[in-house]
């Protein structure tokens, strides 16, 4: 595996107040700031461009997410209330009143059809934020419900809660499909973009990586020596973001969720950190009130299909006895009696490698087929365009044949 460790590309320091949140913001011009005293504001990467405050919450700012369609900033806050920001130089957003009480964790949809909101009510609600229509709200936990995330689809629903648990919900229904018990409180997680795997982080340090088809933990060890506070999935790439309390930044293998770098550029806690939509560059904040901008690490892997090979012995043919009315006779030796259900069969340590493998191969090829999906929606939306175009040029040229009709008459 060759491997280039990230560089650090951008640092800004926060002066008067707290940097609870930020993530890269557009073609990463910008990186988008949630502040304790409820401002957004934008700090440029580069000299030609300016720094852009957005005002409005109330409250402080605890969660901020951008996505590709337009308005690409949306932020959540203390004040109870989520803002769709426009992200024009007045500042213009609008506002959802979830009635969740203080917002604590957002997900939201790559194509900006599905938001998740999770408030301090402990009952996570579904929007749609082109209309600000809510949808669904879903099952809440036992305790309070402390981070969820969003397929990028919007089709599954991730959340985590301080009883232990983290949970999926398929949206198309607002019910709950499966649940998984972590042994300690959930304090981040994050969903793969094809929402094949998930990625939850403990207030003991542990980052466990869930295969959602097998419902399997394919990692479940410490990786940190404090509480995790956010994880991120790269949205292309089988890499995953870590940070915690320990004021260290992990970056692992989407795969196996092996440690593959440690960022240490904080002097305290991590709080956030997020990729940007296509995966160039990624954010981290601290409780140092310091913000950073890094470039994507480079990591080659080399993995290939593993070999199925079938163990079972090839029977000869023998010659049947037939017997009367060339009825075959019985066998002389039973077969062997099938496994009975809920008996447990062991596993050899290299079938359960071999599976890891598997696995992993099944994960880029989902990955490969979301990237094509998308590729196709983006094709659909153009020719979308066109054919408005075409309708368009088509009422005009009806229009002037009208008027030339009209001054021949």
């Amino acid at each position: 595996m060759a491997c280039k460790e990230p560089t650090l590309r951008k640092s800004f320091t926060i002066q008067r107040y707290d940097a609870l949140c930020a993530c890269p913001y557009g073609s990463f011009q910008y990186l988008a700031a949630g502040l304790a005293n409820g401002v957004v504001t934008l700090l440029p990467t580069s000299p030609e461009y300016k720094v852009r405050r957005y005002v409005g919450h109330k409250a402080a700012v605890t969660c901020i997410k951008s996505c590709t369609n337009a308005p690409n900033l949306v932020t959540g806050s203390v004040d109870g209330t989520v803002r769709l920001w426009a992200g024009n130089e007045e500042g213009d957003s609008v506002t959802i009143d979830a009635g969740s009480g203080e917002i604590v964790s957002m997900g939201i949809s790559s194509k900006y059809d599905r938001l998740l909101i999770s408030g301090s009510d402990g009952k996570p609600v579904i929007w749609d934020p082109r209309y600000c229509k809510h949808i669904s709200t879903l099952e809440e936990h036992a305790q309070s419900v402390n981070t969820c995330d969003l397929s990028s689809d919007g089709l599954v629903a991730l959340t985590g809660s301080s009883d232990g648990y983290f949970r999926l919900f398929d949206v198309r229904i607002g019910k709950m499909t499966h649940q998984f018990d972590c042994r300690d409180a959930v304090t981040a997680v994050s969903l793969r973009q094809t929402g094949s795997a998930i990625a939850a982080g403990c207030s003991n340090g542990t980052v466990l990586l869930w295969d959602s088809r097998t419902q399997t933990a394919l990692n479940d060890t410490v990786l940190h020596e404090n509480k995790i506070t956010s994880l991120a999935f790269h949205p292309l790439k089988p890499l995953l973001l870590t940070a915690s309390e320990d004021g260290h930044i992990g970056i692992c293998d989407g795969d196996t969720r092996n440690l593959i770098f440690t960022l240490q550029c904080h002097t305290s806690c991590v709080r956030n950190v997020a990729w940007a939509v296509d995966g160039q560059v990624f954010s981290s904040v601290g409780a140092d009130n310091r913000i950073v901008l890094w470039d994507e690490p480079v990591v080659e892997y080399e993995r290939h299909i593993p070999e199925i090979v079938n163990k079972q012995k090839v029977r000869t043919p023998t010659k049947q006895k037939l017997g009367k009315f060339n009825e075959p006779l019985p066998r002389d030796e039973p077969p062997p009696p099938e496994p009975e259900i809920g008996v447990k069969i062991p596993v050899k340590c290299e079938e359960a490698d071999k599976m890891k493998k598997y696995i992993s191969v099944m994960h880029q090829i989902t990955d490969q087929i979301a990237n094509l999906s998308k590729m196709l929606s983006k094709l659909e939306s153009r020719i979308n365009v066109i054919d408005e175009q075409i309708e368009i040029l088509e009422v005009e040229k009806r229009r002037q044949a009208k008027r030339a009709l009209q001054g021949r008459k």
